[in-house]
């Protein structure tokens, strides 16, 4: 038997030495301990330090407890796979037992009991029945040996088989370290039933002890939880159906809970029990929260279109074509379609989408494939290169992303280009593992400074104020560059001073989930494969809503500005962009008043960068919010600082109106048929909310404005700094 413990912090590291402690001591010894550490590099090498005999290992898949199951299984050796969570202790017993109902061969997996230990002592108003609340066996799961529809994920084993035959745990359902949420083991069970026959069988004294610390044990937690599990039951019943998503459900409903509320009332009217009106209102407070959670939903769940098919990146050069050979996607299937730009040199020409045969693509069909790819038209040259180059700063923002930002550090140094700086800012980090990062590359041409106010745009600015070069380039620290990045950027602005801003195209790095393709077609990241320029004494026919609909010209991922010119116009307007309530904005004003300064943008497609998409739809969700907010924001920036704008802008509102909420406008006409409308939504409750949000970010702003100023005045010279 293999045993994968998965673990994502160091804070549970106590607790993670006594699980480990418990599986060396069964009475059965285990063949194999797996350790995934999900997505901490750190970590990783702290637990391979202190657990020589065990295997460790990194997520390969998603953040998350459904994909680092995943990798355990797949690294696994043995026929039985069991899974621990990192904060129980198995019972000397425990693999024994477990092992035992293996004998049969029509058993799939095996599942034993999960018993609370508690860190103080259990609340009097939490009834035993709510004990799922916390992961553990609850009263009115069953009690005897037997088959059972699903297990308790904190103490569950399967034949090794079955994840040879299936796709393992779906990693868009289960916990992660910010979400509560649950059910990845209930659809396995469900799907591997359905799937191969068998049953999942229940051993009692297959005992495992979870600890529950005081933090999950208040009610803001039971509420959190509850409304988690809701959304997750009905994600599960759109995947599975109700009647087998549910049927569970609806006896603990119907029956557990009736009982349990009889028992605690018989109890307070006899005297004979403390705290049951308690203990009841607990009950029907979860019942609600978990009946809330439930109908949210059932309108916001979405499972993912059923024939998606993750999509290889790439890239072709058209002029030394090779064969193409994928590997296998984030559940270890190969791919069978892929997405790659064809490119001439530094050049984008094609975007080719096709499908991929088992041992992937060979030269000659590449070779077909990207034949058609000659010059765009209507798109010049690459300008020459000029001497001597001019040296340009790259701005980096970012937020307790280490290794995103290890990773774009890394292909930012890997350029071409023969004479830039890098500037990254830490905006209010929580820790200090990025500065750790930046100081990996002491050697290289990275500074690192820290804005101790959330804000892009206010990072932004900060990064621009230690800019040296004439031109200022800003990156998030979730993108990866190209090589030719900076030299296309350069070359885009060329001799002429007119040219105030370049923006580049955007490139998704990955397409593996549903949100990354919804994403990707929703978003307008792709802006094209041909040049543009924007100016307000040339204003594109084709855009009658020109200046303001500066989402058109480009995206903050990929964007260069003078650095004369930026700083001329202020910057970019610290009451916009993530990190404040606002939410976004900051580089759809800042183009604007690159346009209102009487400067031109150039759109320059072969300025490549590849952007990580969020991969989970809960960001997707998030994200369709913020956008909204950040375009009412941009608004709200637009009519407060540029009112002459604003009265011409007026006669423009019937347009607007029918260029964001039209289904046939340029706009949405390239939403796909499955994109959820749940997202649409959002975003147009977002825009609702923006001036609520923009004023809310403007009072902020003045507040860090003020401090700052005293923290100015109180300070010697030389002391006060943002670095």
């Amino acid at each position: 038997m293999s045993v994968v413990v998965c673990c994502y912090t160091d804070a549970r590291w106590e607790l993670l030495r006594r699980t480990v402690a418990s599986i060396a001591a069964q009475a059965r010894p285990v063949d194999e301990l797996i350790v995934v550490v999900d997505h901490n590099e750190l970590l990783v090498e702290r637990v391979r330090a202190a657990f020589p005999g065990a295997t460790v290992v990194a997520n390969d898949g998603r953040p998350g407890l459904s994909d680092g199951r995943n990798t355990g299984a797949r690294v696994a050796t043995t026929d039985v796979v069991a899974f621990l969570d990192d904060d129980v202790e198995a019972a000397p017993s425990w693999s024994l037992h477990l092992m035992q109902a293996y004998v049969d061969p029509q058993v799939l997996g095996v599942g034993g009991r999960v018993v609370p230990r508690f860190e103080s002592d259990r609340p009097p108003w939490m009834p035993r029945e709510l004990d799922w609340v916390v992961g553990c066996t609850y009263v009115g799961h069953r009690s005897a040996r037997g088959a059972v529809r699903n297990f308790i994920g904190a103490n569950m084993s399967f034949r090794r088989s079955l994840f040879e035959s299936i796709s393992g745990f779906r990693s868009d359902l289960g916990r992660t370290a910010a979400e509560p949420a649950g059910c990845e083991e209930t659809e396995l069970c469900i799907r591997a039933m359905r799937e191969l026959g068998g049953e999942m069988f229940y051993e009692p004294d297959a005992v495992v002890h979870h600890f529950v610390p005081d933090a999950r044990v208040t009610r803001s937690y039971l509420r959190a939880r509850c409304m988690a599990e809701g959304r997750s039951k009905a994600l599960i019943a759109q995947i599975v159906g109700r009647e087998s998503g549910l049927l569970s459900e609806r006896r603990y409903v119907t029956r557990t809970l009736p009982r349990a509320v009889a028992r605690e009332l018989a109890g307070a009217l006899l005297g004979r029990r403390r705290g049951s009106f308690a203990r009841i209102g607990t009950i029907l407070a979860a019942l609600f929260y978990t009946a809330l959670g439930y109908m949210r939903g059932r309108v916001t769940a979405h499972a993912g279109p059923a024939n998606f098919e993750p999509a290889f990146v790439t890239e072709i050069d058209v002029d030394h074509v090779v064969d193409i050979r994928p590997g296998l996607d984030r559940d270890g299937r190969p791919y069978r379609r892929a997405l790659a730009l064809a490119r001439r040199g530094r050049r984008p020409l094609r975007l080719v989408e096709c499908a991929v045969p088992q041992y992937g693509l060979a030269r000659a069909r590449v070779a077909e494939l990207v034949a058609f790819a000659g010059d765009v038209p209507g798109d010049p040259a690459a300008a020459p290169e000029r001497e001597p180059r001019p040296r340009v700063s790259v701005v980096v923002a970012t937020h307790d992303r280490p290794e995103a930002l290890q990773h774009c550090l890394e292909s930012l140094l890997g350029t071409d280009y023969p004479g830039f700086e890098i500037i990254v800012v830490d905006n209010c980090p929580e820790s200090e593992a990025s500065a750790e990062v930046v100081g990996r590359f002491a050697h290289a041409r990275v500074l690192y400074v820290r804005e101790s106010v959330p804000g892009l745009a206010r990072a932004h600015n900060l990064g621009l104020s230690y800019a040296t070069g004439s031109i200022v380039a800003f990156t998030d620290d979730d993108v990866l560059v190209d090589r030719s990045w900076l030299g296309a950027i350069v070359d885009a602005f060329g001799d002429d001073p007119k040219i105030g801003c370049v923006t580049g195209m955007i490139m998704p790095a990955e397409l593996e989930t549903p949100s990354q393709a919804w994403i990707e077609q929703w978003a307008g990241f792709g802006k094209g494969l041909v040049a543009r320029r924007y100016a307000d004494t040339d204003a594109p026919s084709d855009d009658p809503l020109f200046p303001f609909t500066a989402g058109a010209f480009g995206s903050g991922a990929n964007m260069a500005f003078r650095t004369h010119v930026l700083r001329a116009i202020g910057g970019f307007d610290p009451v916009l962009g993530a990190g404040t309530p606002a939410r976004g904005g900051d580089d759809l004003a800042g183009f604007f008043d690159v346009i209102d300064a009487g400067y031109a943008i150039v759109y320059e497609p072969s300025a490549i960068v590849f952007h990580a998409h969020r991969p989970d739809y809960e960001s997707l969700q998030r994200q369709a919010f913020g956008y909204g907010v950040g375009l009412g924001a941009y608004a709200m920036h637009v009519l407060t600082t540029h009112p002459r704008r604003a009265l011409g802008a007026m006669r423009l509102v019937g347009p607007a109106s029918r260029h964001f909420l039209a289904a046939a406008s340029t706009r949405n006409n390239r939403r796909p048929p499955d994109f959820p409308r749940e997202l649409v939504w959002r975003e147009r409750a977002g825009l609702a909310a923006a001036p609520w949000c923009y004023w809310k970010s403007r009072r902020s702003t003045a507040v860090a404005a003020r401090d700052r100023r005293a923290e100015l005045l109180a300070s010697p010279p030389g002391i006060v700094g943002a670095a």
